[in-house]
């Protein structure tokens, strides 16, 4: 866990970044890189990279197949030092990096996220951490969750629809259950899909002065305790593509996975405060 701080502007808009699996033929490379320039055009804008920034599978590892690999960058640093290139343009914007699956797994070989983050300038993270927005007065806007993830979203449901909530359950579920209670936002990477999920504002009534009057739950997002219905929850998308070039076959395509959603979660801040979320689909 990493506790990090991190001063904005009152109006700003925060981008949930990662999974870009540098080294992989299959790694969506004109996508991250619309990305990025996304990013470091929108002047407002901070951003977190979720982890698994390279691919870097080890050879004992069951999804590991040599011709996926990109010859032009085919060893764990080689891939760090090309992740870092193309996140050049957004360091200023990057509030950390966090560790991911494929970072922690060559943990005997040495520290990818360090190797990129020194590269970069920027504040490490950990699997997961709780990044604090402040004014430039100080005072807090609000506070984020965030983790790498080691779980996917699953659902057998017919419809499309059902489908959706039975994801967006499940991830609501699983970031409900790290227990912290005062983060406005709660989100993930790993899964490869794009989801979220928004506050729900519940209707109750009220009596005053012979009427009744129709409120809607609201929360203080500075408070100790949000309700976590009241939160927003995100899954962050990847840049890793089921299908490449014909004639080669993912670990994706080979398990029979759904396909990967490709692009990043946008969240729009008004006064410091989260208004929306949108996916970035690339």
């Amino acid at each position: 866990m990493q506790l990090i701080n991190q001063t904005v502007r009152r109006d700003w808009h925060l981008y949930l970044i990662g999974d870009a699996h540098k080294g992989s033929i299959y790694h969506h490379d004109d996508g991250f890189r619309e990305a990025v320039s996304i990013i470091a055009e929108d002047r407002t804008s901070k951003a977190v990279f979720m982890g698994d920034g390279v691919d870097a599978k080890m050879s004992d590892n069951r999804h590991f197949r040599l011709d996926a690999v990109n010859p032009k960058c085919p060893t764990p640093l080689e891939q760090a030092k090309d992740l870092a290139r193309t996140l050049k343009p957004i360091q200023r914007n990057l509030v950390t990096y966090l560790v991911g699956k494929h970072e922690s797994d060559l943990h005997r070989f040495g520290d990818v996220v360090e190797e990129v983050c020194e590269r970069l300038r920027i504040v490490q993270g950990t699997y997961s951490s709780i990044i604090s927005f402040l004014g430039y007065n100080k005072k807090l806007q609000f506070k984020i969750y965030v983790e790498h993830g080691c779980k996917v979203m699953n659902s057998n449901a017919a419809d499309p629809h059902d489908r959706e909530k039975a994801k967006q359950k499940a991830l609501k579920s699983q970031l409900r259950a790290q227990q912290f209670g005062d983060v406005a936002i709660m989100a993930k990477g790993h899964a490869h899909q794009l989801l979220i999920v928004e506050p729900t504002h519940e209707l109750y009534l009220t009596t005053n002065g012979g009427e009744i009057k129709q409120n809607y739950v609201h929360n203080a997002y500075t408070q100790d305790y949000i309700h976590p219905d009241l939160r927003w929850y995100a899954c962050t998308g990847c840049f890793y593509k089921k299908y490449g070039e014909l004639g080669t076959s993912s670990y994706v395509e080979t398990a029979g996975y759904s396909p990967t959603e490709t692009g990043m979660i946008k969240f729009t801040i008004e006064n410091g405060i989260p208004v929306a979320a949108e996916k970035v689909i690339l």
